[in-house]
């Protein structure tokens, strides 16, 4: 390998498949998780049922049809309280949405702040 600095990339390009196959795998395993992680959360509970009974979301988005797979953002919680800020997609009657969510939990409850949906 010393000798030759391009000994890596050899062995690379002999077994490429086998490296794209781990690479692929890996990151849809991190998607799982991220999804996982997000959309079983009870911050991420408490924001569908806020788009689904607030009358401005309802009336920019139509009746709800279901929420995107991929959610992202942040959680943190300690204790019996904590914040969420959750990126997600609204599918409606009138089209997709992309929505950002603050949420806050105290008392081992979350309550929506602030929801915008563009």
């Amino acid at each position: 390998m010393r000798k030759n600095p391009f000994a890596g990339m050899e062995f690379m390009f002999k077994h490429i498949l086998e490296f794209w196959t781990f690479s692929i795998l890996f990151w849809m395993t991190l998607v799982l998780i991220m999804v996982l992680t997000f959309r079983e959360s009870e911050a991420f509970e408490a924001t569908k049922r806020y788009c689904e009974n607030d009358r401005e979301i309802l009336s920019k988005t139509g009746k709800v049809r279901y929420f995107g797979i991929l959610i992202g953002g942040e959680i943190s919680t300690k204790g019996e309280s904590g914040s969420a800020d959750l990126s997600f997609t609204i599918v409606g009657e009138k089209g997709n949405f992309s929505s950002n969510s603050q949420l806050t939990k105290s008392n081992d409850e979350w309550t929506v702040d602030n929801l915008t949906v563009r």
